[in-house]
């Protein structure tokens, strides 16, 4: 599991516990006075817009919706500018965050504020260590967060078509990481070998199936709530893609990790 997704629990306990001390007012604003933003408003509005952004593809991760609820319709950017703006991104906040003093926060916030805090300081180090350069570990890769997509609920055409478009994305997306994990291994920055250890049976479903029983296709196996002639037309197209670049990105996929474990001494099946 990537790091970033190991946090989202503390930072939502973080938005709970905030939320729960929201709603009180002050006796200065019961009798009309001006208030100025305290402490405890600052953090909030810290965290809040951090969290929106890191929610909104800006922690490279990639979820399966967007903030609608809608099949997300493009996989993120991960390139080396796109990290690059990331570092900056959680190095601002963290300079924020610093600037709030600890002792002005209510007990609540001084709760958040100690969850919160290592959080960003653990994501720029991993960020300045380019921990994103190995996207592949000893349970999941860059690749398994799209399986998860292709079995979230369609709600409607609008899913599908965002799901197609999605798909035609995994070529930039796959090359742009390739390109880090062989960054990674040219330094030396690699998973460690046991755990490459049966690492090709997630991509063999995608490299050994027929295009229509790929994960890829799995969504249009059964469209409810779909008029039937935008069905045909839907499956149509994701059988084109799938057969045309589905495969093709798998194999991309497949002979990086048979070079990785070439390299580090590791029998695949």
């Amino acid at each position: 599991m990537q790091p970033t997704r190991l946090f989202t629990v503390c930072t939502l306990l973080a938005a709970f516990l905030a939320n729960g001390n929201a709603g009180g007012t002050t006796p200065s604003a019961r009798h009309g006075s001006p208030r100025r933003p305290s402490a405890d408003q600052r953090l909030r509005e810290i965290y809040t817009a951090e969290w929106k952004w890191r929610s909104h593809d800006g922690d490279g991760d990639g979820d399966s919706e967007d903030d609608a609820g809608r099949i997300a319709d493009h996989l993120p950017r991960v390139d080396d500018a796109s990290q690059a703006q990331r570092l900056v991104h959680w190095q601002t906040t963290l300079a924020a965050l610093k600037d709030v003093k600890r002792g002005d926060l209510s007990p609540a916030e001084q709760l958040n504020y100690d969850i919160y805090r290592p959080q960003i300081e653990i994501l720029v180090r991993l960020q300045e260590l380019r921990d994103y350069e190995m996207p592949v570990n000893s349970d999941s890769a860059f690749w398994t967060g799209l399986t998860y997509t292709a079995r979230s609920t369609f709600k409607g055409t609008e899913d599908y078509r965002r799901w197609i478009r999605q798909m035609k994305d995994i070529p930039r997306y796959f090359a742009e990481e390739e390109a880090q994990m062989r960054a990674g291994l040219a330094r030396g920055f690699t998973p460690p070998r046991v755990t490459l250890e049966g690492r090709d049976g997630s991509l063999s479903p995608v490299t050994d199936a027929p295009p229509e029983q790929t994960f890829f296709f799995l969504p249009f196996e059964k469209m409810n709530g779909v008029p039937a002639g935008d069905c045909e037309t839907l499956r149509a197209e994701a059988l084109e893609w799938s057969t045309t670049r589905g495969s093709r990105s798998g194999r991309v996929a497949w002979q990086y990790v048979q070079d990785l474990a070439g390299r580090l001494g590791v029998k695949l099946g």
